[in-house]
Order: structure tokens, then sequence, then C-alpha cells
């Protein structure tokens, strides 16, 4: 299936629709808004009804709507949605409405029927007084067009808006409707009762949790998991690799972690974050070479006034797994500007492999997952100063401790002699992103910023041979700078009956910088290496609303069309062009098409070209697992480490389909088809106990070894070329007979497809609210071609790579007073192909629950003001990960890539609203 137009922009709550004539005010409308937070609800209100809404951010902070539903005109709803809630609303102009107290409406009020010039000097003259204030629920200047983040420069009542954040996008304030997006807002992450953010990226179905980027990775046979030296967690959309995510924070880049191969985001406190928004399509275009998988932008909270208070204590009911989380959030706002900042501690004990029956055969002592403890600290403001000049700035400084004990067989485990290591380490970022925007008339601003982040891991490894034997002593100092300029132009062409045209350009220098030094006692051997590149860019993008509201034709409700061309050029891997465009096409209100086409390129991060390095190089002579092509089992030679690498190039496409009926209130289903074709994919091939017998599959990766002799030559060649080697058999090259290559090299073609469905239905019942969400990933197929006239092989569905499907249905059931909720996570079967004949592995399904009472509204004492408690319960049915017949290669009898081994976590949460 081939798509010839690209999307890859992902939108937020500034949205662009056609100005609404006073007539429409009398117009109804199918509404469906739930018992929901009424900021949200004014949004989707404005979004509905085409309007402005302004308000100040205090007003609405904390106040929750009993919800609309309903065929409703533009007053009956807003007098609907703020009903309770002492607030009253009036209209500035046609267009534009304001959210006042009911004890302040009269310093607002402007009749909507008087349009006169006096009236309309009166309404602006209001909006001075307070406009720096106000929130903008909506801004209005064309169907879906780019919106001007001020429409008129000298419009107060836009003046006193934050810096937009428009995900996969360099145009501010527009809705691009030709990109595929997943938002999760905060009332979801509530919901959802986990108080990580890896924990909340691990639910989502489009992430697979790759051993390379996972905190208990060790077990999972991923041969890159010795990268994660920090025991990091980071988000792998599609399964297509960390490295071709890319995460960014308010729009911008993040110092990556684990030898500079992803974003680690357990460093950054879940209680920061206001929303995270997902592109799940190509944006090389728009953000360079690392977004070939899809973009994830974490936004932080925003326009908060107060302060906000969070305890929590989880345990595990079965094992001595602990948390405790403390939280603190405290936001400002003033005539010109606001800040907030946050500041999260977390603590979580280790879980060892006792603990767990699936990890018995791993030797004492183990730790499937590490103990750690966290300090967040996030900061975003902004601040208009004189003649159209704006600052603003994001900051966010973490620190986590963290000790691991392992332990394994040295050698042949035959031999008897545990060798065991003990991990004490610090990982600490420091992303700080300023930036300045000027605005230069009315329909054309100027952006600058930059970006200073480090990423810095410390750790000491102490080796020995259990039970106190001592060995040696490791320290690795690695860190990761990464500095950048951009420079970006912004604004409109021209003015279309569906809206504006709208067009950025700009240009961009980043360095990137990593640094290892090693020590190793006895003896003080000390070893530095580093990688370093530099990149500068060049681009531009155009957003064009063919067909809106306002011209709408039949057949033709709308249509959007969205390109962008990027030019990078690497100091280490030359230049590269990639383009991309996309359609949005709507033949009626209730139906939407949307398809995309581009082009992405990704030069290979700095933890792949340092795995290059020959210390990092290794040979393992294994026992006889593999099946023998002539019979039986078969002694192997392993190669491991990495071949020269080049660049790997994608074509990606996306088509997809929503329905939102107007007659199922509240119900919308999306339904997305995807499609990725590399050249020169980066990989590690898995680990495959078949490999010997599927040679057109594996071709030049497998080479016969005729005799003893050649097998000890091969081991000698790769030890004075610099390889470590690892006699695993206990009997050297004795009896071995086969090389297999599985270093990291480019796979000559790879092709993946699939689709993503999500459904949402929110409506009001009484005073009660009803949600539920589905969001289900299948992946169609991995081929891959490992060499040039191999056969493919298709990946998914196997041992340590995506299962075919995976998802997620939540429930929600809610009031004003309370809520309870809960989800299904699901993981579909598979197949183990580390032993011989590929036994299935089950498929894992896991239950959470959660359950909220505001304390307030049950008890009347001053102290319960804005308190609120939470009960969560995480695989409540306490449900073991699927065995996985493993533990002799990997150490425990389970997937991490695919299963947690938590088990039944349950929690207290308590929070207060000051």
């Amino acid at each position: 299936m081939r798509c010839t137009v690209l999307a890859s922009a992902l939108s937020v709550v500034f949205l662009s629709m056609a100005v609404a004539g006073p007539a429409d005010a009398s117009v109804r409308k199918s509404t469906s808004i739930p018992a929901e937070s009424l900021d949200l609800a004014l949004r989707t209100l404005a979004k509905d009804r085409h309007l402005q809404v302004l308000y100040r951010a205090e007003l609405v902070q904390d106040v929750r709507t009993p919800g609309a539903s309903g065929s409703l005109t533009s007053d009956e709803a807003f007098t609907k949605v703020l009903a309770g809630t002492g607030l009253s609303y009036k209209y500035l102009d046609a267009q534009t409405v304001t959210i006042v107290s009911r004890e302040s409406e009269g310093a607002l009020d402007s009749p909507r029927t008087d349009q006169s010039q006096a009236t309309h000097d009166q309404s602006k003259e209001a909006g001075k007084q307070t406009s720096q204030d106000f929130r903008v629920a909506q801004m209005a200047s064309g169907t879906s067009g780019p919106s001007a983040v001020a429409d008129d420069q000298n419009s107060e009542k836009a003046a006193g808006l934050s810096e937009i954040i428009v995900t996969g996008s360099h145009i501010r304030g527009i809705d691009n409707k030709t990109n595929p997006i997943i938002v999760i807002d905060r009332d979801q992450i509530d919901r959802s009762g986990y108080s990580s953010t890896q924990d909340l990226f691990r639910s989502l179905p489009q992430n697979f949790t790759s051993g390379d980027a996972n905190a208990d990775g060790t077990y999972s046979g991923n041969a890159n998991a010795a990268r994660n030296a920090d025991y990091g967690s980071g988000v792998n959309l599609r399964g297509l690799g960390p490295s071709s995510t890319l995460v960014l924070l308010d729009g911008h880049r993040l110092a990556p972690s684990a030898l500079g191969s992803f974003v680690d985001v357990s460093l950054i406190p879940l209680s920061a974050i206001d929303r995270v928004e997902i592109l799940t399509d190509g944006s090389s275009a728009i953000y360079g070479s690392d977004a070939v998988g899809g973009v994830v932008n974490i936004i932080l909270r925003k326009d908060y006034r107060g302060a906000d208070t969070t305890a929590r204590f989880g345990t595990v009911t079965n094992g001595s797994r602990h948390e405790e989380l403390l939280a603190q959030t405290l936001g400002t706002a003033w005539s010109s500007g606001n800040i907030v900042g946050t500041l999260q501690y977390q603590q979580q004990s280790a879980l060892p492999a006792s603990d767990r029956d699936f990890a018995s055969e791993l030797s004492d002592p183990n730790d499937l997952l590490p103990k750690t403890r966290s300090y967040g600290a996030t900061l975003n403001g902004r601040q208009t100063l004189a003649g159209g000049l704006e600052f603003y700035g994001d900051a966010l400084l973490s620190k986590r401790d963290f000790v691991q004990g392992s332990s394994s067989f040295q050698g042949s485990p035959a031999l008897d002699v545990v060798f065991g290591t003990h991990t004490d380490g610090i990982a600490e970022t420091v992303d700080v992103t300023p930036g300045l925007r000027y605005q230069v008339s009315e329909r054309w601003s100027v952006e600058l910023n930059g970006l200073y982040g480090r990423q810095r891991t410390t750790e000491v490894l102490a080796n020995r041979i259990l039970p106190s034997t001592p060995l040696t002593n490791e320290s690795d100092n690695i860190r990761f700078t990464e500095k950048s300029a951009d420079l970006v132009f912004n604004g409109r062409l021209a003015a279309m009956p569906a809206g504006d045209i709208g067009l950025a350009a700009g240009v961009s220098y980043r360095t990137e910088d990593l640094d290892v030094i090693g020590v190793q006692t006895p003896g003080d051997v000390v070893t530095t290496q580093g990688e370093h590149r530099h990149i500068a860019a060049a681009f531009g993008e155009l957003y064009v609303p063919i067909v809106g509201r306002e011209n709408h034709i039949p057949l033709v409700e709308a249509l959007e069309l969205s390109a962008a061309v990027r030019r990078d050029h690497y100091s280490d891997f030359g230049s590269t062009t990639n383009p991309r465009i996309g359609l949005h096409w709507a033949p009626w209100k209730d139906l939407s098409f949307r398809a995309s086409y581009g082009k992405s390129f990704r030069a290979p991060n700095a933890a792949e070209e340092f795995s290059g390095s020959p210390l990092l190089q290794t040979i393992v002579s294994l026992p006889p697992i593999l099946a023998s092509p002539s019979g039986g089992l078969a002694s192997t030679l392993l190669e491991l480490g990495s071949k020269v690498l080049t660049a790997e190039r994608a074509r990606t496409e996306d088509f997809s389909i929503e329905y939102k009926p107007s007659g199922i209130e509240g119900f919308v289903v999306n339904v997305g088809y995807y499609d990725i074709r590399y050249t020169d994919r980066i990989i590690t091939p898995s680990f495959n106990a078949n490999a010997l017998n599927e040679p057109n599959v594996y071709g030049s990766l497998v080479t016969p070894v005729p005799n003893d002799a050649a097998a000890q030559a091969i081991i000698d060649a790769a030890v004075a070329a610099g390889s470590q080697f690892n006699n695993f058999s206990g009997t050297g090259a004795t009896g071995i007979r086969y090389l297999l290559d599985l270093r990291q090299q480019n796979a000559s073609m790879v092709n993946q497809t699939g689709f993503d469905i999500t459904s949402r239905y929110a409506r009001p019942i009484a005073s009660y609210t009803l949600i539920a969400q589905l969001n289900i990933s299948f992946i169609n197929k991995i081929d891959t071609q490992l060499s040039p006239g191999a056969a493919f092989v298709n990946l998914v569905n196997t041992l340590a790579n995506p299962a075919k499907w995976r998802g997620r249905l939540d429930l929600s059931w809610a009031s004003n007073r309370w809520s309870v909720g809960g989800a299904l996570n699901g993981v579909g079967s598979y197949v183990n192909t580390a032993t011989v004949g590929n036994p299935a592995v089950a498929s894992w399904i896991t239950v959470d629950l959660n359950a909220t009472i505001n304390a307030d509204a049950y008890f009347q004492a001053t102290g319960w003001k804005g308190v609120s408690l939470s009960l969560t319960g995480l695989n409540v049915l306490n449900r073991n990960p699927p065995f996985v017949d493993a533990a002799s290669l990997f150490g425990a009898n389970y997937d991490p890539s695919n299963a947690s081994p938590l088990g039944r976590f349950v929690a207290l949460t308590v929070k207060k609203k000051w």
C-alpha cells in the first residue's frame, strides 16, 4: 500500500478554526462534554464552536465542570459547562468569549448585540487590564489554517500567550490535521496510577520496551543492553529502535543517555508533566535524522498558579520492592509573564531475583530491577519584554543514584565458579533551553533559541569471585554534551477562504560530544575514548488550507496540504536532503482521511559508533546449544561487537481514517496504516538457536569451521585484533564447527508495516461521566534481509523483538466527588527463537485498578480542602510474565522486552492543592 503524501506534525491546544459569525450563536450543535476539568472542557467547547475563549488561569485551576450534552446553542453549552462553578461568560465580540467570576462579571460586560465602535473600544480596553493573565483556549483565524499567535500584534487579547508548542511543526499556532497523533493528558496520567515517566511509556502499545533501553534489559538477550550503563529507560516507537524515536521536552531536544543512544525519560519527573504528544510518523524533514520512527514531545505544566503537593507510598505484595515519592509544584504569574517549577523525590528499592520464581536459576545475588534514588527539578517561564520581544525558557535538572547487584557463572556453569558484580553509580542530566521571540509585524515573527544539555553517568563496578575473593574494580565516567542554536522565521503568506497559508523557515547548528574515561584496578589502567560531530541544517515548511468551513463543496468539507524539506550536513557522514508531504481530506463532517509520504536519514549515533571500538569486540565459545545442520547440536563461536557502520535511509508512508459519527455523541475511532522501508538499517541480529539451519536467511553471517585448528586460528586472530575471548563452553576451540556473526551491522533491507487502532468514547450520564479508551498496535511484519542476496526473515513475534499485537483498554467512571477506573493491558503470544524448535511464549494479560476520592467533598474541616486520596493496584491479578526457556543464555526465564517482572503493586497517593 502506497501513500503519495506525508504528514509529520502534531498539533496542540491552540487550534485554528473558521471565524464564527454572529448567527452561529443560535445554531444548535450536538454537544458531548463529560464531567472533567473545566480547562479541558473550555478548550473542547472553543474548538467545537469555532470561538476564541479567554480566561485567567487561576479561575479554572482545579475546577471541574458537570459537563454538557445534547443539541445545544453556544449560550446553552456555556451555561451548562459553567453550572455550579461560580463562573460566568461574556462576549468581547462576536467571536471572542471571556470567562469571569460572577462577582466581577460586570467589569467585562460587552453585549454581543452591540457592535458599535464604542463598544468595541470598551471591550478592548477591558481586555487590556487583564489580558496578560488570560489563557487562550482557542485562536480563531480560519477553518484550519495557521492562527497567528497574536492575530493582531496590537491586540491585547493575545498578548499574554505563553510559548506555543506545536509538535511536529515549526509553524506556530496551527491545527495540522495531516498528522497521526496520540495525546496523553494530565487527567489520563492521574487515572493510570503510574508514578514514573518510564512506567507511563511502558503502558503505551506503540512503545516497544527493548532490552537496550530498559532497566531490566540485562536479561533480555539484547546484545546492546550493556550500553545502558545507568539502567535508564528510553522510548522505542514501533520497535524501530530507541535511537529512531526523538524525545523532546517542550519542543526542544534533550541530551541522550546510554552512550548517546536514547533520552532517559526516567530522569523527567512525572509530576511536572502536563501532557505527552506522540507523533507516530517519520519527521526527519522537521527535526533531522533521529525522528525516523516518530516524535515524543513531553510538555511541562504551564500557566499554573498556586501549589500542589503529592506524597505516595507503594509496594509489591510479593517481595521487598517498594517506593516512596514526594513532589511539589509551585506556580505564579504576573501582568507580563509567569513561572512554574516542580521538585520531585522518588526512591525505589531493588527487586531481587530471589523474589521471583521465573528468575530462580540466577545465582545469588542478582537484582532484576536496581535500587534507585531520584531527584528531579523542572522550571519553565516566560517574560514579555518591551517592543514585541518575549523571553522564555525551560530547565531540567535531575539526578539518579543506582545500585545493581548481579552474578553469573565464569566460564562453563560446570566449573561452579560464580563471578559477581556490584554496580554503584550516578546518572545526572542538565538541560537548559532559553529562547527569544520577536514579533516583527502582525504577520511575521522571528525566534532564536539555544540548548545546553549534558548527561553524565559515573559508575563503579566491583568484580569478585564469590563469596569473597577480590578480583578487579572498574570505574567509568561517561559524559554526553549537546549544544545547539536554532533561528526560525515564522508567519503567514496570504489569507485564503479556508484560512491563512503558514510558512516557517530556519537554520540550525548542533554539536554532539561523547567522552568516556575508564579506570581498571589493580594496575590503574586508564582508557579514554570519545565520539564528536557537528550538524548544520536548513529547513522550510508550508501549510496550505485549501478548502474549509467557509468554502466547502460537496464531498469536500475540508482539504489541507502540508509540505516540508530539510537539509542536514554531518561532519562525519556528509549531507542529506529529506522531504515530506501530507494531505487531509474530509468528504463529510463525520469522516476524514489522512495520508503522508516522506524520506528519512539516520546517521549512526555516538553509542553505535563507539561500539566499533576494539575494546568492545568479543568472541565467545558456546557449548552445543544451536541446532546442527547434520543433526543434534553444534558447538559454535559467537562474534559480538560492531562492524563499520554507514547511515541508514528510510521511506515512510502513512494512511488513516477517522470516523466521528454525529449520531453517537462523544465517540471517535481512528484506524491507521503505516509502511516503512529501510536500506542499510542498523541492527544487531538476535540470537537464534536455529540459525545454522537457515543459510538462506543468515547467509554470510554463518561460516563453517572445518576443524579445531581453524577454530583456534579464528580466536587467535580476533584476540590479536583487540577482541576479548569468553570461553563460555569451557572447552575453548575444541569441537567448534561454526562461526556465527551477530555483530551490529547495516542490514541490507528492512520493511515494516502495521496498523494502529485508537478509539475514545466519553459520555455524561446524569451527574457522572463514562470514559472508555482503546489503543491497539498491530505490527504486520518486520521483514529483514540481513545481507545482500539473503532471504527475508520476519522478526515480529520472536523473542526480544516486538510482539505482533499490544493493546490497552482504559475505563473510567467519575463524578465531581470520586472516580474509579481500570485498564486491561495485553501482549500477544510469540515464539522463542533462542531455543531449538521455537517453542511458543504465551500471551500476557494484566489488569490495573485505580480509585480516587476528593476528600473535601466528604469532610468539612479546613485541613481537607483540596485533598484527594488515590488507591492504585497495578497487575492486580499478580500475573507472572510468560515462561521463556532462556535462563541458560540470558539468566532468567522471562522476556523483559515484552513483560515486566514487578508483579502486583499497590500504592496510596495523597495530593493537596493549596
